[in-house]
């Protein structure tokens, strides 16, 4: 019962407070329109449930008996945010690859 009072209190802060799936979703919205971030919304209302489900059901034992894959996902995990961030500060809207252009 402890657990679960543990995760349900982590569950229900990180809905309420303005982490960085909320900016996302803001910043997405106001460059892109409602419209077209209703895919990453979506996506977050999926992920954080799963992501949950999965520690819950034991992904923290995989971790335990293989140190080297909770490493390797540590590196990926680097790589992946130095990547994004560098795609973040190189955005321009003139340059989009999808054509979209912010809301006015």
């Amino acid at each position: 019962m402890q657990h679960f009072q543990a995760i349900a209190l982590f569950a229900f802060l990180s809905i309420i407070t303005p982490g960085p799936n909320n900016l996302m979703i803001m910043t997405s919205s106001m460059n892109f329109g409602v419209r077209k971030s209703l895919p990453h919304f979506f996506g977050i209302i999926v992920g954080f449930p799963l992501m949950l489900l999965a520690m819950g059901l034991g992904l923290n034992a995989v971790f335990e008996s293989l140190p080297w894959f909770h490493n390797a996902l540590l590196l990926f995990s680097l790589v992946m945010m130095v990547y994004l961030a560098w795609r973040i500060a190189s955005f321009s809207p003139a340059a989009n690859a999808l054509g979209n252009t912010p809301c006015k």
